[in-house]
């Protein structure tokens, strides 16, 4: 167990490094990042804790991989198994647990960790298979499988619109709006094949327009129930509601053409980095737009004639 957490720690530093940034760098501004954006959400939210809880066990739940337990399974004792699977749930929640416990969430704080360590012994093996019903297209690969995969995590801002309505607090449900729409944002983290890629009988430009035409269109599917609902219970905030759904779709051009600027490799920290940078100044994103779609198409180029 102690070798299988090693590598571990090698292919993350490895991975850092092939990314162009020192991982001692990443060690070091990590935490203050993490720790700046939980007290952000604090400060901007009475149920930040709902959040934090949701995000970790969102994280937690992606390591009940099926295809990636079979091989855990495949390596290592029972025994083994359980402990490696235990000791990774608890990593990950301990930082979100620690927080929340530092800010007195005592009940979020031990029910995420015990949700945690009970998921340590769920492997998302179910023999019950149900195929949950899309909107999207079948040139929407993104959408389809991850939608399917976290159709769960929807719900949560529904819980923020829900609460907007009882306390008479739009700003509730427009938070809920940003977070469905930042959602979709980890639907572009995972490169597809090349080969799909080179499927397309399009210019490196061309691409990119139509992928830029399905993630809007895809999103705005995604958000038009919110938005309906927002827009019946605040109809004189529509302005608001609507320019903050345009906003988010500038932000998920941004991060496809992100994508395809790193393709066929990962979002790296760097651009990472420059992402974070528009979220805090939002008006350089109207330079990067230009920018990061000059560079996505030199990228393709090597791939769509």
């Amino acid at each position: 167990m102690k070798h299988y957490f090693h590598l571990q720690f090698k292919l993350l530093f490895r991975t850092i490094t092939d990314a162009g940034v020192s991982p001692w760098i990443v060690i070091l501004f990590a935490p203050i990042l993490f720790l700046g954006a939980l007290e952000l959400l604090y400060s901007k939210t009475d149920y930040a804790a709902y959040v934090i809880g949701a995000l970790a066990l969102s994280f937690i739940t992606k390591l009940s991989n099926h295809a990636r337990n079979e091989f855990l399974q495949a390596i290592f004792s029972t025994h083994h198994y359980h402990q490696i699977r235990l000791v990774e749930n608890i990593l990950v929640a301990l930082p979100f647990t620690i927080y929340l416990f530092y800010q007195s969430d005592y009940f979020a704080s031990v029910g995420i960790m015990t949700i945690s360590c009970l998921l340590a012994f769920w492997n998302n093996q179910s023999s019950f298979n149900l195929t949950i019903p899309t909107p999207f297209n079948s040139r929407s690969f993104e959408y389809i499988i991850s939608f399917r995969q976290s159709f769960l995590v929807y719900l949560l801002p529904y819980f923020f619109l829900l609460k907007s309505i009882q306390e008479e607090n739009m700003n509730l449900g427009i938070f809920g709006l940003i977070l469905q729409t930042a959602m979709v944002l980890f639907y572009y983290t995972k490169p597809e094949s090349e080969y799909i890629v080179w499927n397309y009988s399009f210019t490196p430009k061309e691409f990119l327009i139509h992928k830029l035409k399905l993630a809007w269109l895809n999103t705005s599917l995604i958000n038009l129930l919110l938005i309906a609902l927002l827009l019946f219970f605040n109809p004189f905030s529509w302005l608001a509601i609507i320019g903050f759904h345009i906003l988010g779709l500038i932000y998920i051009s941004y991060f496809v053409l992100l994508k395809y600027h790193a393709f066929p490799k990962e979002i790296n920290v760097a651009q990472g980095i420059m992402l974070m940078v528009t979220l805090l100044f939002p008006p350089i994103i109207l330079l990067a737009l230009p920018y990061q779609f000059i560079e996505s198409s030199k990228r393709l180029k090597a791939i769509l004639k």
